[in-house]
């Protein structure tokens, strides 16, 4: 059954397991130290004694997160966090952070919210500062709602004129509510018609190298499911190449990438990503080792994760816990969005041929 939670009894709890695994450690009971994340997570600072190592407070975790989830009578899992450290628990009513329709500058996307001890703060994604981004997780993240979320804010605060989506979905799941919207140029949802996009957007991008410096329409490249386009380009004999050159050279082009993976496992994502993708968004993964590979570096704690839209945002040695957007009505929002540029969906931008014999 589970317990009416108190922070008090959760804190003298941790205390209690500090002490009898002889970690000299504490967490102090005052308002100062606790930060509650809304109804997302709960923060609690720790503070070391005489002789603490951190490491040996990492290598507890699964045990204090087993005496939290038995106090509590549901799974309770525990994240370390560092600069400041502090104890990362979930909320025990968690609600998602409903969309609220954020005003954000073009070029921008809103993510959701982080909060620490200044407060609440919107998370956001700039491409003019950030090329390309890579979000993992695995069933139950939110991985899927964050992109959704993401594509949303982007197409609300840029309008059709200076951005054009290219959308590959072979699973064709989670972007068909964008295939409408005015900023979308082409859609894939098929290996043959994934190569070709890819291929045109990389030719697109040499074409806009051999113009030299004139300003360029944004292209934002979305990639659903990495681990199966990496399969795919296998099948239909396109080098790692093109995805590759798309990714060194786009950004300086206003040629962005944005691209999900379900499992990022070092075979697919490591060879494309090491250099190239420096935000990640990492929500649960399963394992220390996924986690390695999701965030770009080890000790992020992204396996203790409790999912439903827990995220990090790691860049470079930046890491924080942000908790993300719910749009509960995703294809209604993505309406409202195409009723929003209405006026600018029959705008002229480059000529696309390839797809002229398929359905969109």
């Amino acid at each position: 059954m589970k317990k009416k939670f108190s922070i008090s009894d959760e804190i003298a709890l941790i205390n209690t397991f500090f002490k009898s695994h002889r970690l000299p450690a504490y967490v102090p009971n005052t308002d100062s130290n606790v930060v509650r994340a809304g109804k997302s997570f709960i923060s609690l600072g720790v503070k070391l004694g005489d002789g603490a190592r951190i490491s040996a407070i990492e290598a507890r975790l699964r045990e204090l997160s087993e005496v939290i989830s038995e106090s509590r009578g549901e799974a309770t899992p525990v994240r370390l966090r560092n600069l400041p450290l502090q104890l990362e628990i979930p909320h025990p009513e968690r609600q998602p952070i409903m969309w609220d329709n954020p005003e954000v500058q073009a070029h921008a996307a809103a993510l959701g919210k982080s909060f620490g001890y200044k407060g609440e703060q919107l998370e956001l994604l700039d491409f003019e500062a950030t090329p390309h981004v890579l979000i993992s997780g695995t069933t139950g993240s939110g991985k899927s709602t964050l992109l959704q979320v993401l594509l949303t804010s982007l197409c609300q605060s840029t309008p059709p004129s200076e951005l054009r989506l290219f959308l590959i979905d072979m699973k064709n799941e989670d972007l068909p509510p964008f295939a409408k919207l005015p900023h979308v140029q082409e859609v894939a949802t098929t290996g043959e018609s994934a190569a070709r996009l890819l291929t045109w957007v990389r030719d697109e991008k040499d074409r806009r190298i051999a113009a030299g410096g004139k300003k360029h329409q944004r292209i934002v490249l979305v990639i659903d499911e990495l681990a199966e386009l990496t399969s795919t380009l296998k099948e239909q004999n396109v080098k790692s190449s093109v995805f590759g050159s798309i990714l060194a050279i786009g950004r300086s082009k206003s040629i962005n990438v944005i691209a999900a993976t379900q499992k990022p496992l070092a075979s697919i994502v490591g060879s494309v990503a090491k250099s190239n993708f420096p935000l990640r968004l990492v929500g649960r993964v399963l394992s220390a080792d996924d986690a390695k590979v999701a965030a770009g570096q080890s000790g992020t704690g992204a396996e203790y994760l409790p999912g439903k839209g827990s995220f990090l945002y790691v860049d470079g040695s930046e890491v924080r816990r942000f908790q993300s957007y719910l749009i509960p009505d995703i294809q209604r929002q993505a309406e409202l969005v195409a009723d929003q540029w209405m006026e600018q969906a029959a705008l002229p931008w480059v000529p696309v041929g390839f797809f002229a014999n398929e359905e969109r």
